[in-house]
């Protein structure tokens, strides 16, 4: 059999353990000196504790290390997740309201779904209230970052770096019901799982959720993040669902770096994102029906090329489109693959699914991208003869 060279854990007991056999070993004790059964009864078990205590919280610290979980069991509670609670804010709009967390003192993280199409929502938190602008958005995963212009100095909520495990006790945190008091739901995790569709990474909780906690925390006994709230199934009780943040820390840096260098043009006309993020409110805004302004995402010259009614009656028969993969192949090319579910030409029909793929080309005027070509062609589904 080969063995397998030792890894971090096992490296760092081992070097426990070699510093325990030094200290426990008492060579040549002079006569004046401090009796070895001293040392051995009093010492040397203080040491032991200390050096387990704190092993104990390296452990804990290690990424996709989860035996952390009992030093989490034994330094937290009920006031680590009562302080977490201070972090998290009502965000209001015109039409929607729903939930959302500091992760720095002027930026606060929701979902996508709470804001789109929205300007200027509210921010209501402890101590104040906030005029936000929308400064990145993220359609694919359902995240979305608002700014505030005065900020103060606020609780921000902490990322947990190990990975969520099953049956690991969790709390969601949120304004449910248009509620003005914060509420805390108690759960565990019953499955770590994700959208066949566009592959996002979920918690499945039974804490209960309602609507309006959408975008608030879900946290762990020690109040760090280990996802956000984004959805209830339906006619099931009990059962919702989290981003796994552990999944989205790269694009939730790359959001943050780019909400500092976004434009007012571009919080303007609503791109906040990079140029997927454009081809996907593009296709979200056309699911929502409104035609002319999804019309303006395209470039002058595509104007000249596509005239606005007939392509507005191309859509007539869709009922959604659904995206499955956005990626950036290179500055202004973005590949994209989706789902279209289009009404049936009688009602003796189902609903046609049809898929497609390929990549839009970009362009910029001013600051703001713009659909200026595109490549995508449907992919024909094999059709189940069973």
């Amino acid at each position: 059999m080969i063995e397998q060279p030792p890894g971090k854990i096992e490296k760092y007991l081992l070097r426990l353990s070699d510093s325990m056999r030094r200290i426990l070993r008492i060579e040549r004790i002079k006569a004046n000196s401090i009796s070895p059964s001293f040392l051995q009864v009093f010492l040397a078990p203080i040491v032991f504790l200390v050096l387990m205590v704190f092993t104990a919280w390296g452990i804990s610290t290690i990424k996709g290390y989860n035996a952390g979980i009992y030093w989490d069991l034994l330094f937290c509670g009920p006031d680590k997740i009562s302080k977490a609670a201070h972090g998290v804010v009502k965000i209001e709009n015109k039409d929607t309201y729903g939930s959302g967390f500091w992760i720095a003192d002027d930026l606060v993280l929701t979902n996508n779904h709470v804001v789109s199409f929205q300007e200027g929502p509210r921010i209501i938190s402890e101590r104040n209230e906030y005029h936000s602008q929308i400064v990145q958005t993220d359609t694919l995963r359902d995240l979305a970052i608002l700014r505030v212009n005065d900020p103060e100095k606020h609780d921000i909520l902490t990322w947990r770096l190990r990975w969520p495990i099953l049956a690991e006790e969790v709390y969601t945190l949120g304004f449910p019901e248009e509620s003005d008091e914060i509420n805390v739901t108690k759960g565990v995790i019953s499955s770590l799982t994700s959208n066949e569709l566009n592959k996002v990474k979920y918690i499945q909780t039974d804490a209960a959720v309602n609507h309006g906690n959408s975008g608030g925390p879900l946290i762990d006994i020690c109040g760090n993040v280990l996802g956000i709230t984004s959805s209830t199934l339906r006619d099931a009780q009990n059962i919702s669902f989290a981003i796994n943040s552990a999944w989205i820390q790269k694009e939730l840096a790359e959001m943050v770096n780019a909400s500092k260098n976004i434009t007012e043009e571009e919080i303007q006309y609503g791109q906040t994102g990079p140029e997927t993020e454009v081809v996907a409110k593009y296709y979200t805004t056309i699911s929502y029906g409104d035609f002319e302004n999804a019309y303006e995402f395209y470039s002058k010259d595509l104007k000249k090329r596509v005239i606005f009614k007939g392509w507005k009656d191309s859509y007539k028969n869709t009922f959604v489109v659904r995206l499955k993969k956005l990626r950036k192949i290179s500055p202004g090319l973005v590949g994209i693959s989706f789902i279209s579910i289009d009404f049936p030409s009688n009602d003796a029909e189902d609903l046609i699914v049809r898929e497609f793929e390929g990549t839009w080309r970009l362009v910029k005027e001013g600051d703001l991208w713009k659909l200026n070509y595109s490549n995508i062609e449907e992919i024909y589904l094999e059709k189940d003869t069973d």
